[in-house]
């Protein structure tokens, strides 16, 4: 039995598929083709709190999963421009440094390509207004192992990695702007 990852648009057309087969069991060989993962969701708070959240890299290791360091090492114009991520999964540990992009209040975008484990990887956080007490959050995640074995343990579990970020991050947004949210009279 082989693992492979499917790309977004070919998922939305084999999620009907059900009780056919595994969508995610083929070829190994696909395994180190880049991968892309999608997740959004509405929440109930500005876009400027939202990145606020999004761009505190340093509190990523208390709740995105499998980030067991998050240091940002450089800044630019007030926004982390550089950081440290050491990532776990079933007693592989990497770290690894991702260059940072801040658009304010809009988007914030990772990229630690090139860099061992991984042949890609960016990670994309965009935020657009729905109305004035919601925003939408969008999340993009790209990446390709450089080694077969990371990408055999990836293929696994990858296809959960958005929506489980996506959730890690509301329950983070709750728990820190609940506390700054105005009470309702």
């Amino acid at each position: 039995m082989a693992v492979r990852m499917v790309p977004l648009r070919a998922l939305a057309r084999r999620r009907c598929e059900v009780g056919q087969r595994r969508w995610f069991l083929t070829s190994l060989t696909d395994l180190h083709k880049p991968q892309h993962l999608l997740a959004t969701k509405t929440l109930p708070y500005s876009q400027e709190d939202l990145f606020r959240v999004i761009a505190d890299i340093d509190a990523y290791r208390s709740f995105v999963p499998f980030c067991t360091l998050s240091q940002t090492t450089k800044t630019a114009h007030g926004f982390p421009s550089e950081a440290n991520l050491r990532v776990g999964f079933k007693g592989f540990e990497e770290t690894f440094v991702s260059s940072v992009a801040c658009r304010p209040h809009s988007s914030v975008m990772a990229d630690a390509s090139g860099k061992t484990p991984f042949t890609l990887l960016t990670v994309k956080w965009e935020l657009g207004s729905q109305h004035a007490r919601e925003t939408q959050v969008r999340l993009e995640i790209g990446f390709q192992f450089d080694n077969p074995m990371y990408a055999g343990l990836g293929g696994a579990f990858a296809p959960k990695l958005a929506p489980l970020m996506m959730d890690a991050f509301e329950k983070r947004a709750d728990d820190v702007l609940s506390k700054t949210k105005p009470a309702a009279s």
